[in-house]
């Protein structure tokens, strides 16, 4: 079973980060949701110490897209979503992205 990275807020507002097992992105998710975190971002890849993907490089964000993410964004919040799950649910949207990779 693939090992994910995650961070996530705990219920009392703290950041957890850690690994958890699951066979996706996705279920590692709602594993995570599961045990009553917000889950702020899931990784398969390794990061070095100094805080860097393996690779070093993340790529660069089309202004198209990031507009266009800012605004769903804006939509969410609007629409009454937490500020954390609206993010979540973003971030979701992005996987495969290069925003995705920020």
């Amino acid at each position: 079973m693939p090992e994910y990275q995650y961070s996530a807020l705990s219920e009392d507002g703290r950041r957890r980060r850690g690994e958890i097992g699951a066979e996706s992105a996705q279920e590692a998710r709602e594993k995570l949701r599961a045990m009553g975190l917000n889950v702020l971002s899931v990784s398969s890849e390794r990061k070095e110490a100094g805080g860097s993907t393996e690779s070093g490089r993340i790529g660069r964000v089309k202004k198209r897209e990031g507009a266009t993410a800012l605004r769903q964004l804006s939509t969410l919040l609007h629409g009454g979503m937490a500020l954390v799950p609206a993010l979540s649910a973003l971030s979701e949207q992005l996987q495969g992205t290069a925003l995705g990779r920020v």
